[in-house]
């Protein structure tokens, strides 16, 4: 039996960083606003004001304060929880390709220094 911690068996480095986000589910119109609390090679973790259910497809986009361009990628919700009423944590999965989390949390820290 491995008798490691949760924290223990994640394959990539978690990076606590805020980024402005917003997603929407799958073909949906609407944009829901998000910030990210942490991201990885593979996902992130969004708070949100609305519950997603594990398995959604959404479509997720990250703004940088230091470039007007948008990052854009296809995720799958693999977990949410209630943090307090009417806020989530919610973790995604990116199904693109890997996320450069290393340059993210670099750029954020420069762009935050800046303002």
């Amino acid at each position: 039996m491995d008798t490691r911690s949760y924290s223990e068996k994640r394959t990539f480095l978690r990076y606590s960083v805020g980024i402005n986000a917003g997603y929407r589910e799958y073909c949906a119109h609407s944009e829901i606003p998000a910030v990210t609390s942490n991201i990885c090679e593979e996902g992130l973790c969004i708070a949100t004001k609305q519950l997603l259910l594990p398995g959604t497809d959404i479509d997720v986009v990250l703004r940088i304060k230091d470039n007007p361009e948008e990052i854009r990628r296809h995720g799958k919700v693999v977990w949410c929880k209630i943090i307090i009423p009417g806020e989530y944590h919610c973790g995604i999965y990116l199904e693109d390709d890997n996320l450069n989390s290393i340059d993210l949390v670099l750029r954020t820290i420069k762009a935050q220094r800046n303002y």
